[in-house]
């Protein structure tokens, strides 16, 4: 007997889920023990490799591409009802996001397999359509159709799904009031990529921890979520701001974060701030202090254009301007004109805080760095990264009174590169260098 075949179950199964479906499948020629192996693995991810080992007929005229992709994308969907079809085990993990897929009969029959066949066992379920160019899919309403498209997947649900990952999908009314807690009442981890259909969220979950919410909203609100400590919220820029206000919303800080005492990472896109800014019930403090917020970052905030931005409160002062506010990193105000003058409460956690394209000596953005290092008591880390076209002038000025700053913290460094930033399992571009000041 060879060593493979005498491997523990859970292992061969860890192997099987690091291959592609089809050379998995390829695993019962080795022997009589392999020959089923493959149709019990756990994990069923449908995706790019999985449909590069299906026959493309590249070839032929430019008016026959739509007709030959359509048939590579029927041939990609037989394919996927085969595997299922096959696959004879529990399927804890499921991932569907094959490049091009369309909306059709033929997914919902996929979709609806699955619930039937695993809908007590899926732990994890990732759905993307990831062409721009194709409607979104009509999901988890059978009220929404496309093309006589109805999914069954609310009927079944999926009891022990953890993770949820659905990518350009539409989304039912009654998605974070009935289906997140009745049919996923163990949700964990939930992203919200280029969705669409839920304009006023009001979330329940129970058990949520980690939400990404990057998709068109006007209101969003937090009813009952105990455990979410990580939130990421960011427009795919459906709507549009025009300078006088939101027509269809109007946005209150307080209710906004009233119920996410377990808060400690937050990112919230430029649209959602002015969506604050704009309402008429802003606090000026929160009526719960975010006192465990360890992470903050606000990507795409123009410092340089703060009244354009309407982050001018017009009364000398930046909106969120006392203590206890989410928005207190931005105050332009007495805080920041004397070291250590003003104790942020809402920054007392604080240990990591970055810039990215630094601009240099823009003076909104010195004051924002002085006011961080003033008031982050226990700051472990600062991180500018400037832009490589600065002058070496201006990046030595900047360098200069960043390092004559008060520091709340004894232990905080201040890391300042330029060039552009690499994951850390990247090596830095030849033109990167990092100071520490």
């Amino acid at each position: 007997m060879d060593i493979l075949s005498n491997l523990p179950p859970d292992v061969t199964d860890h192997i099987l889920t690091l291959l592609p479906i089809k050379e998995a499948a390829k695993t019962s020629l080795l022997s009589q023990k392999w020959r089923h192996r493959w149709r019990t693995i756990p994990h069923l991810v449908l995706d790019r490799d999985f449909a590069a080992v299906i026959p493309h007929n590249n070839e032929g005229s430019s008016s026959s591409t739509s007709s030959s992709s359509l048939e590579y994308i029927n041939k990609v969907t037989m394919e996927i009802n085969r595997a299922l079809a096959l696959h004879k085990g529990p399927i804890t993990k499921f991932v569907l996001a094959v490049p091009g897929l369309r909306p059709s009969p033929e997914i919902d029959q996929i979709l609806l397999r699955l619930s039937e066949k695993s809908s007590s066992c899926v732990q994890e379920f990732s759905l993307r359509f990831g062409d721009d160019q194709v409607n979104p899919f009509k999901f988890l309403d059978r009220n929404l159709a496309h093309e006589a498209v109805r999914t069954s997947l609310p009927v079944a649900g999926f009891g022990k799904l953890t993770s949820l990952e659905l990518k350009q999908v539409v989304l039912s009314a009654d998605f974070f009031g009935e289906f997140i807690p009745r049919k996923c009442p163990l949700l964990e981890e939930l992203k919200l990529l280029n969705c669409d259909g839920i304009y006023h969220p009001q979330i329940v979950a129970p058990r949520l921890q980690a939400l990404y919410f990057h998709s068109t909203f006007y209101t969003i609100s937090f009813e009952f979520t105990p455990l979410l400590h990580l939130v990421s919220i960011l427009e795919n820029g459906l709507y549009h701001y025009d300078g006088y206000g939101y027509a269809e919303a109007e946005a209150d800080a307080a209710a906004v974060f009233a119920s996410l005492p377990a808060l400690r990472q937050l990112t919230l896109g430029l649209e959602f701030l002015l969506l604050l800014a704009d309402g008429v019930h802003i606090p000026t403090r929160l009526p719960t202090p975010l006192r465990d917020l360890t992470e903050l970052e606000i990507p795409h905030l123009c410092l340089s254009s703060l009244k354009e931005a309407r982050l001018d409160t017009g009364n000398g002062r930046s909106m969120g301007a006392e203590v206890d506010s989410l928005l207190e990193m931005l105050e332009a105000g007495e805080l920041m004109q004397q070291p250590g003058g003003g104790s942020s409460s809402c920054l007392q956690c604080l240990e990591v805080f970055k810039i990215q394209n630094s601009l240099g000596e823009l003076q909104a953005e010195m004051e924002l760095v002085r006011f961080v290092l003033a008031n982050a008591r226990q700051l472990r880390r600062v991180h500018i990264t400037a832009l490589p076209e600065l002058e070496a002038r201006s990046v030595a000025k900047y360098l200069m009174e960043v390092g004559d700053y008060w520091r709340a913290s004894t232990r905080v460094e201040v890391v300042y590169t330029i060039g552009t930033t690499t994951s850390p399992d990247q090596e830095a571009p030849a033109r990167s260098m990092s100071i520490r000041v």
